[in-house]
């Protein structure tokens, strides 16, 4: 499970830095099964949605989100 949080990690910093309408990201592991992404702009949080997830949904689902501080939070699924 950690090479899919790494590899989760590493499809959010490449894809929002190839963005021009993303400002920037930050994606942090959190614990185990937490990954945190926090946006510069906050209005950038929309950009996690269905499409974006689709690839990764098996694995990761979103616990929280909040647009006025500009951060989504993901759970890695326990199997």
């Amino acid at each position: 499970m950690g090479t899919t949080a790494s590899g989760f990690i590493s499809f959010c910093r490449n894809t929002w830095d190839a963005c021009p309408r993303a400002s920037g990201v930050r994606a942090e592991r959190r614990g185990q099964d937490e990954i945190e992404l926090r946006f510069k702009n906050v209005d950038d949080v929309k950009l996690v949605d269905r499409e974006l997830m689709k690839e990764f949904r098996r694995y990761l689902y979103e616990d929280s989100r909040d647009a006025a501080a500009g951060t989504v939070k993901l759970r890695i699924e326990n199997e």
